[in-house]
């Protein structure tokens, strides 16, 4: 659906607390990344987009 192979699918998932994101971001943007995709697959939708929007404005 998002242009990532079924094989590395795995590998992209994030799964995690939120204290890492912002270095997983980091980190991702330094390796050349030029496109991440997200998506909340449960719970409460406006919190976690909520919480994401933060860790990407710091």
């Amino acid at each position: 659906m998002f242009g990532i192979p079924a094989d590395q699918a795995d590998n992209v998932v994030w799964r995690g607390g939120t204290s890492a994101l912002g270095e997983v971001i980091s980190a991702d943007a330094a390796a050349g990344v030029q496109r991440l995709v997200f998506s909340v697959a449960a719970g409460d939708w406006f919190r976690q987009t909520s919480v994401l929007a933060e860790r990407l404005h710091s």
